[in-house]
C-alpha cells in the first residue's frame, strides 16, 4: 500500500505517482496542482512532444531553446518521457509507472485506446467534467462531479491577454477528482473509484454555465429569450426596479427559498408544484409571481434576499461596473495595460514571464522525453532493452536543459 501523509503542514501526496496521457490545457494544470500536493507526475506525450509546447508567447532559455510560457506555468515541476502513443507498448509502461496504486489523467484523445486490463484508475477529463475508470475487473466506469475550488487558483495573476482562465479552473476541477481517487485509496485498497451520484443532466448545466456568461446581453432588450433558451422553465434574466438579475434553479432545496422570497411558501409543499415536471406546468405563474416579486426591488435587495435563502443569483453588471469590481481588481483579473490604443484594463492570466514558481526557484516545465532513459531504468529496462526501444522508436530520449 502506497505510503501517503495527509499532513496540512506537509505534501499531502508525497508518495503518490500520476501519469499524464493526451490532456488538453485544463488537464495539465490539473496535474500542476497535484504535483504542487507532493505527487510525481510523469507526462507520457508523443514523440514530438505536445501541441501545448507551441502555445505563444514563448520566452528563450539559457540553452537558446525557445519556450512556451503557458506550457512552462502548466508544466512546472513535471517529468516528461517520450513514447509511440499508438503502441501497446504505452500501456505496460503507464501500469508500470503507478505500480498500480497511482493514477492516470488522461485526456478524451486516449480515452477509447485505455485497454480494459488497465489495472489503475483513469480520471478521464471530458467536457461532461471528471469520470473515473478502472479495469474491467473491478468496479465498472463512475462518474465523479468536482466542482473547482476557487483557493487552488494562484494569485496574483501577472497581465498576458489570453483565454486560458477557464482551463485553469476546469483543471482545479479535475484536480480534486485526482485527489479523491488517491486519497480514497489510502482507506481501502479495493476502493478505487469515488461514487459518489452525478446529475443526469450534465450536459444541460454545463450549457446553461456557458449561456449565463453571455445573459447580460441578452437581459437589456429581450429578458424572455434567456428563460426560453434555458433547460430550465423560469428564471434567467429578471428585471428588477434598477436593472436585471440573472438566477437558475438546479435543485429542490433552491426551489423552496425561492418560494420563500417570493412571499408564496406554501408553493415548497403545493403538489402542483411537486418536481420540475410541475413546475413546468406551472412556469407562466410562477415567473408571473417572479416578476411581481422583483420588478418592484432593487437588484441589491433581491441578490440579498435570495442569497439568504440559497437562491443561486447573481447581477447583470454593465461593463463599467464589472470592471469597477473590488474582487477582480484585489484578484488581479484586470490590470491596467500599455498598448497600441493607450491604456487598457485587460484580462490577467495565472502566468507570466516570470511567474511565482520560477520565482521560488521551483522546477521548470520538462523538455520533450527529458527523463525517458532515467525513468526506464528506474522501472528495470536494461542498457540493451532501452537501446531496442529507441532504435524501434517507441521512445524518445531527449536532452537534458542547461542549469
Amino acid at each position: 500500500m502506497m505510503d501517503m501523509h495527509l499532513d496540512r503542514q506537509g505534501a499531502a501526496l508525497q508518495g503518490c505517482t500520476v501519469v499524464e496521457i493526451g490532456l488538453d490545457e485544463a488537464g495539465q494544470y490539473a496535474g500542476r496542482l497535484v504535483a504542487a500536493l507532493g505527487a510525481r507526475v510523469i507526462k507520457v506525450e508523443p514523440l514530438l512532444g505536445e501541441m501545448q509546447r507551441l502555445l505563444a508567447p514563448f520566452k528563450v532559455d539559457r540553452s537558446g531553446r525557445r519556450r512556451s510560457i503557458p506550457y512552462e506555468y502548466l508544466n512546472a515541476g513535471k517529468k516528461s518521457i517520450a513514447a509511440d502513443l499508438e503502441d501497446p507498448f504505452v500501456w505496460e509502461l503507464i501500469e508500470k509507472l503507478t505500480g498500480g496504486e497511482g493514477a492516470v489523467l488522461c485526456g478524451t484523445s486516449m480515452w477509447e485506446r485505455v485497454p480494459d486490463t488497465l489495472n489503475v484508475p483513469v480520471v478521464v477529463a471530458s467536457l461532461y467534467g471528471a469520470e473515473v475508470r478502472t479495469a474491467a475487473s473491478q468496479a465498472p466506469l463512475t462518474r465523479f462531479q468536482a466542482g473547482p475550488s476557487g483557493k487552488l487558483l494562484p494569485a496574483p495573476r501577472p497581465v498576458m491577454p489570453a483565454t486560458l482562465a477557464a482551463d485553469c479552473i476546469a483543471g482545479a476541477g479535475l484536480a480534486v477528482t485526482v485527489l479523491a481517487v488517491l486519497t480514497m485509496r489510502q482507506y481501502d485498497e479495493s476502493m478505487a473509484v469515488a461514487h459518489r451520484p452525478v446529475a443526469d443532466h450534465a450536459y444541460a448545466a454545463h450549457a446553461i454555465n456557458l449561456e449565463k456568461m453571455f445573459v447580460g446581453r441578452v437581459a437589456q432588450d429581450h429578458a424572455e429569450l434567456s428563460r426560453e433558451t434555458h433547460r430550465f422553465p423560469f428564471g434567467g434574466a429578471v428585471r428588477c426596479a434598477d436593472g436585471f438579475v440573472s438566477m437558475l434553479l438546479n435543485e429542490e432545496h433552491q426551489w423552496q427559498g425561492l418560494c420563500d422570497v417570493m412571499g408564496r411558501p406554501e408553493w415548497a409543499t403545493d403538489p402542483r408544484f411537486s418536481g420540475g415536471a410541475g413546475r413546468s406546468c406551472m412556469r407562466l405563474e410562477i415567473q408571473s409571481a417572479l416578476d411581481a416579486y422583483c420588478g418592484h426591488r432593487s437588484v441589491e435587495v433581491v441578490l440579498a434576499a435570495a442569497r439568504s435563502r440559497g437562491v443561486p443569483v447573481g447581477g447583470v453588471r454593465s461593463l463599467a461596473e464589472v470592471l469597477d469590481d473590488d474582487f477582480k481588481k484585489a484578484r488581479g483579473f484586470l490590470e491596467p495595460t500599455e498598448t497600441a490604443f493607450g491604456l487598457a484594463n485587460l484580462v490577467g492570466l495565472p502566468f507570466g514571464d516570470d511567474p511565482a514558481w520560477a520565482r521560488r526557484g521551483e522546477a521548470i516545465a520538462p523538455l520533450v522525453g527529458q527523463h525517458s532513459e532515467e525513468i526506464l531504468s528506474e522501472l528495470g529496462y536494461s542498457d540493451e532493452v532501452r537501446e531496442v526501444l529507441q532504435c524501434l522508436r517507441l521512445v524518445r530520449y531527449g536532452d537534458v536543459p542547461n542549469q
